[in-house]
């Protein structure tokens, strides 16, 4: 995140928290990267989002896949 300059939440749905409580949100369940760890840390795997907006887009695939097609084209 850092090296991308990434300081606020990519996702920004209601509720985001800007730049609180910031940590990568896959997109992806973790049992899908296994056997391909390197996967995880892949840019294109994962957006910068806040505890509210990771929690929202968590059980939701359709908005997870939504998030990142804005933020990973």
């Amino acid at each position: 995140a850092e090296e991308k300059n990434l300081n606020r939440c990519e996702v920004n749905l209601k509720g985001c928290l800007g730049n609180m409580y910031l940590a990568p949100a896959h997109k992806h369940k973790r049992s899908w990267y296994k056997g391909n760890i390197e996967l995880l840390s892949d840019f294109n795997e994962w957006i910068c989002a806040c505890v509210s907006c990771h929690n929202l887009i968590e059980h939701n695939q359709q908005l997870t896949e939504e998030i990142f097609k804005k933020c990973r084209p």
